[in-house]
């Protein structure tokens, strides 16, 4: 067990490195796209959002994982079956909510992309934003279709019974 919520864990926190780099990235794309010549501005401060949500995501999961980790080891050492209480619901709560989230960033990359191609000429400001939906949810699909596979060998972990 100790070993499956270690790996679950470190996933988490290579997660929020990767949500950091990409939130840097973003950042960047947001200053080179900004310039007003190239009418590309809405999508420019739409990624730019975006890479503010990147960011504090990336940082939180990054900071907050170790203390985490600590506090199930202890719980794990010292009240297995209390540890194992709170975390088996806990974990399906994050499973369920895997799930939904993916949902929605299936929904703004289609909208995105149909957006995106239906006010390309009408409307630069409009398909500048669904571009930018479109990017931001084609970049956190996998984060989050990786994590739920993470998440789903964790929960099993947590819902085997103990080897006697």
């Amino acid at each position: 067990m100790n070993e499956t919520l270690s790996t679950y864990f470190a996933g988490e926190k290579n997660g929020g490195l990767v949500l950091i780099g990409m939130g840097v990235v973003s950042l960047i794309a947001c200053i080179v796209f900004f310039p007003a010549k190239l009418e590309l501005r809405s999508f420019a401060i739409t990624v730019g959002a975006w890479s503010l949500l990147e960011l504090s995501v990336g940082i939180g999961l990054f900071m907050k994982t170790d203390a985490q980790v600590g506090a199930l080891q202890t719980r794990l050492t010292t009240d297995k079956a209390a540890m194992i209480a709170a975390e088996t619901p806990r974990m399906e709560t994050v499973q369920r909510n895997f799930v939904f989230i993916q949902y929605v960033w299936l929904t703004f990359i289609v909208l995105g992309a149909f957006l995106g191609w239906f006010f390309k000429e009408s409307n630069a400001t409009l398909a500048g934003v669904a571009l930018g939906f479109l990017l931001n949810a084609a970049m956190f699909l996998p984060f989050e279709i990786s994590a739920e596979r993470r998440g789903a060998v964790y929960l099993a972990a947590l819902k085997s019974p103990p080897a006697q």
